[in-house]
C-alpha cells in the first residue's frame, strides 16, 4: 500500500488540488517583467547621455589657469584641521569623566561615582514624588509599590575600598 495512494485513503470531507500549478505562465510573466525593466533601463541611459551632452555644450569653458591657482584648502585660520579626531577626543574625554570614581570634596565626604552606578542607585532608591494628587492624564505606575520601604543598598565611598 502506497502512502500517497488516493484510492486507499478516506477523505472525510477534505478537498485538495489534484493538479500542479502551470509554471509556464509564471515564467512568461517574469520574462515580460525583466524585459520591460531592461527596456526602461536602456531608455533612461540614453536620456542621461542626451542630457549630459546638452549640459556640456551649454557650460562655459574653464579657464586653464583655474586648475593651477585653485584653492585646495580653506583660508587661514583653520579652526578644525581634523574634525573626526576632534570629535573622538571629545567623546573619549566625556566618557572618562562619566566613568571615573573620584573625590569631589574630601572634607564633606562627597564623591563622584560612575554614571552607571549612579543610575543603579537611583533605581534602587526610587525617585522622590511631588506632594499632591497626580494629574488625571498621567497613567498610574505599575510594578512599583510606593508603600514599600526603599531598598537598603548603600553607596560605597572611596574610603570603603
Amino acid at each position: 500500500m502506497s502512502a500517497h495512494d488516493p484510492s486507499q485513503q478516506s477523505d472525510h470531507g477534505v478537498r485538495y488540488e489534484t493538479s500542479d500549478v502551470r509554471t509556464r505562465h509564471i515564467y512568461l510573466a517574469g520574462l515580460a517583467l525583466a524585459s520591460t525593466a531592461a527596456v526602461f533601463v536602456v531608455i533612461a541611459w540614453g536620456y542621461y547621455q542626451v542630457l549630459a551632452k546638452r549640459e556640456a555644450a551649454n557650460s562655459p569653458t574653464l579657464n586653464p589657469l583655474s586648475a593651477q591657482y585653485a584653492r585646495t584648502q580653506p583660508p587661514e585660520p583653520r579652526l578644525q584641521s581634523d574634525p573626526r579626531a576632534d570629535l573622538l577626543a571629545m567623546r573619549a574625554a566625556e566618557n572618562e569623566q562619566l566613568t571615573k570614581l573620584a573625590w569631589v570634596d574630601k572634607a564633606k565626604g562627597t564623591v563622584q561615582i560612575p554614571i552607571d552606578r549612579a543610575m543603579d542607585l537611583l533605581i534602587a532608591k526610587g525617585l522622590a514624588a511631588r506632594p499632591g494628587p497626580s494629574p488625571a492624564w498621567l497613567p498610574k505606575p505599575t510594578g512599583i509599590d510606593p508603600h514599600l520601604p526603599a531598598a537598603s543598598t548603600q553607596a560605597r565611598t572611596l574610603g570603603d575600598r
